[in-house]
């Protein structure tokens, strides 16, 4: 009986110790599920502050950064719809002329056969000139031709480049002119273009050209060519522009 009583007294006093230790047990375990709970508190906080940071009003920089991306994608979205269009320099104004029969005119003596159905249409664009005061005509207006197809304008295109130099004799009356026949460009491409031109020359670089509305240049034969969007592009190439 009395080692019984002993047992049981062992029994109670290893319960006791479980108890204890259960106890001490669901301490740790309390404290440990609280820095759990801590740390998602702190993780959920930087997240939203990441959030906050990549959601916020941007800066200067990023600012003029997307709004001249926007810029540029504009600029190439209106030079897509002008694929199909050529832009003749040189053919001398005069009343009550057809600028149908001087495309298909100049096209001939380019050795190109151009015919009337496939041009959409062919005007002069801009305002008038004035002759100066000094009584030199002014320059003519540009042609601005829009063909039915780009292979067509393409094959123009070629046919100029290949007999470079071309002036209006045989194509029209009076005093020849040089006569240059180029894609047409946007605008906005068209100063770039000629600031990209003036930027060349001053920095000694020999190769300027567009080809299918993008403006590209090149040091020198052997350099690598590149692709100018924007005047950001050549304050990168050239140093600051001063155009």
């Amino acid at each position: 009986m009395r080692l019984l009583r002993v047992e049981l007294g062992s029994v109670a006093k290893t319960m006791s110790s479980f108890k204890e230790e259960l106890a001490r047990l669901n301490t740790v375990v309390g404290n440990l599920t609280k820095k759990f709970e801590d740390i998602e508190v702190r993780l959920n906080v930087l997240e939203t502050s990441n959030r906050d940071r990549t959601t916020s009003v941007p800066d200067d920089q990023q600012l003029s950064d997307l709004v001249t991306q926007l810029r540029v994608e504009l600029n190439d979205r209106e030079q897509e719809g002008l694929q199909n269009d050529i832009e003749i320099a040189g053919l001398d104004e005069k009343n009550g002329e057809n600028p149908t029969h001087l495309v298909l005119s100049l096209a001939t003596k380019l050795g190109y056969e151009l015919e009337e159905r496939d041009i959409v249409s062919a005007e002069r664009i801009g305002s008038r000139r004035a002759y100066a005061a000094s009584g030199e005509r002014p320059r003519p207006r540009p042609i601005v031709v829009r063909m039915v197809r780009r292979a067509v304008r393409d094959a123009m295109i070629r046919a100029a480049r290949v007999r470079r130099g071309t002036d209006s004799a045989g194509v029209m009356e009076g005093e020849p002119r040089r006569v240059y026949v180029n894609e047409r460009l946007t605008p906005t491409n068209r100063n770039l273009f000629f600031k990209t031109r003036e930027e060349c020359r001053r920095a000694g670089w020999k190769h300027v050209w567009t080809r299918n509305g993008r403006i590209f240049t090149r040091k020198s034969d052997v350099t690598e060519i590149r692709r100018v969007r924007a005047i950001s592009d050549l304050n990168k190439f050239f140093g600051t522009c001063n155009i």
